[in-house]
């Protein structure tokens, strides 16, 4: 989730711990996990796709960067012990884990013992009501610090309450995807970005993929698009890239489409799950030789044209069922 919501969720944590140092700890253990962003400043996108959500947001880091924030609370408020700080920056740690684990990015929660990424598929990256819910408990912390654990507390209840409606309601969409595509052996729904009664759906079944929207509180499920899984020389040869190996090992419903470039090929890899066509927010290009050598590859971050970008708004809000 984004690092405002993170933060904002800390406060809330935080609030309910006794005086600044806990507090503070709290927030920052909230922020901490994404300072795996340095990855990205260093290695680029590619091993920041890779390893996002990775040992930052494990039992390990969870260790390593609630000492580190313990330790820096301590030595701004002299005094106000190691262990206790600690654990309201591991309590402001798992809150961060815990929203990250309600969308569908998927984190590594169990690393290194697994590099599975979990994902519940409740909310989006960047969730309208969990945003409102922090700023809400900050305005009411300002007017009235005295209450501040009462807010913090209500706050976290009010979250709680959302989560469950979300994971009701993603499990509501599930079920009647499962009925329109019985044949599917595997399903994902995934939250639009802008609309908390839309979701997209993804059936997968021996052929490749049906993909569309799920609209409304009757759980209306949209007419597929299909997308056929191609297993071809050109897609096979596209595999040795590394930009697709990320992408494939970051994937949940990977998908490959090419076209003639010049003499040679331009190899496209996309996750389903952000749409029939590969738009934000992460894809793979892959360029071959009429000999299907690899010339070039590269990992795609976002929309890289303004069209694209319009496109993605309205896949996810305006294009009808």
């Amino acid at each position: 989730m984004d690092p405002v919501s993170h933060a904002l969720v800390g406060a809330a944590v935080g609030s309910l711990a006794p005086g600044p140092a806990a507090f503070w700890a709290a927030v920052a253990g909230s922020v901490v996990p994404d300072a795996d962003i340095v990855v990205r400043w260093v290695a680029g996108e590619a091993a920041y796709l890779d390893h996002h959500r990775g040992a930052t947001h494990s039992p390990l880091g969870a260790a390593v960067l609630g000492s580190a924030v313990a330790a820096a609370a301590q030595a701004l408020w002299p005094g106000s012990g190691f262990g206790r700080v600690l654990f309201w920056a591991v309590l402001g740690f798992y809150s961060h884990v815990l929203l990250d684990l309600t969308n569908a990015y998927g984190t590594q929660a169990l690393w290194p013992w697994s590099r599975r990424r979990y994902a519940w598929d409740w909310t989006s990256v960047i969730d309208g009501p969990v945003l409102a819910l922090g700023a809400l408990h900050l305005a009411m912390r300002t007017v009235a610090p005295a209450r501040g654990a009462l807010w913090g507390g209500l706050t976290l209840a009010a979250l709680a309450v959302y989560l469950g409606l979300r994971a009701a309601a993603h499990g509501k969409a599930v079920a009647a995807v499962r009925r329109h595509a019985p044949a599917a052996r595997r399903v994902s729904v995934v939250p639009a970005f802008l609309r908390l009664d839309r979701w997209r759906y993804v059936a997968e079944d021996d052929r490749g993929y049906l993909t569309g929207w799920v609209l409304g509180p009757g759980r209306k499920v949209g007419e597929p698009q299909v997308l056929v899984r191609r297993e071809d020389a050109v897609v096979g040869a596209s595999l040795a890239a590394p930009a697709v190996q990320v992408l494939r090992r970051f994937s949940r419903h990977p998908h490959a489409e090419w076209r003639r470039d010049g003499d040679g090929y331009l190899v496209r890899w996309w996750d389903v799950r952000w749409g029939a066509g590969p738009i934000p927010p992460f894809a793979a290009e892959v360029v071959l030789d009429p000999a299907l050598k690899l010339v070039d590859d590269r990992l795609i971050a976002g929309p890289g044209r303004l069209r694209d970008g319009v496109r993605f708004v309205y896949e996810e809000w305006g294009r009808p069922v």
